[in-house]
């Protein structure tokens, strides 16, 4: 009988190590590292000086290691979304984003009557932290990959590669969301949509499901 997993994300963890990586392993690894963001085989092939297919296999090494993720960009028009790659978060975003989101936590779970000003004061924890990655706003007003970005830094695993849904494959703060799970929902959501307003997008409206299918919460950016 199959094992079905669990409902929700796993717990997130920090940056694998890099012992046993091959050399050219290491340096497509940086590649992506210092891109800062997803890349297409052939931007790290440009990158690096290697050819795509060489580098194609080194990239499927690291994902299949947890040093890389794969996703889908989704570009206009028809056709297959192309997969890109990015590294996985640094131990310390997930860290700094954990100390700031437990205090917000903490506050939040032991204050009376939290009601409406939940989601508000969540919304500070997506200012606060976008506003020391000086986050520039986006063309069109679409900031989803800003936020899908932000997330897969943070140590969220977001997977996108449902143009409907970004579903979040860890969590970093899942120990405390088991507790408190809807402060920390709305601690999370808070973050999103103070991405979204920082980034000009104004229209996007997001939503989260958690612990809404085996290995994942759902996230919901949808656009009038």
């Amino acid at each position: 009988m199959k094992n079905t997993p669990p409902l929700g994300p796993a717990p997130a963890r920090g940056a694998p190590g890099e012992s046993g990586l091959t050399t050219a392993q290491r340096r497509t690894l940086l590649a992506l590292q210092e891109a800062g963001g997803p890349r297409s085989v052939v931007e790290v092939a440009a990158a690096t000086g290697v050819h795509p297919n060489t580098v194609r296999a080194h990239l499927e090494a690291l994902v299949a290691s947890g040093h890389v993720e794969r996703a889908r960009r989704h570009a206009g028009g028809r056709g297959r979304p192309s997969a890109v790659y990015a590294a996985e978060p640094s131990d310390h975003s997930v860290r700094e984003y954990r100390a700031l989101a437990t205090a917000f936590v903490e506050q939040l779970a032991s204050g009376p009557g939290m009601g409406e000003r939940l989601r508000d004061i969540s919304r500070a924890v997506g200012r606060t932290w976008s506003g020391h990655r000086d986050v520039e706003p986006v063309d069109g007003d679409d900031a989803r990959p800003v936020v899908v970005g932000a997330l897969r830094r943070l140590g969220f695993a977001p997977d996108d590669t449902d143009p409907d849904h970004v579903r979040l494959r860890t969590c970093p703060l899942l120990d405390v969301a088991r507790v408190h799970p809807d402060v920390v929902c709305q601690v999370h959501l808070g973050l999103v949509d103070g991405l979204l307003r920082r980034a000009g997008d104004d229209a996007t409206q997001a939503g989260l499901a958690p612990f809404a299918e085996p290995g994942a919460c759902v996230l919901h950016l949808e656009r009038p």
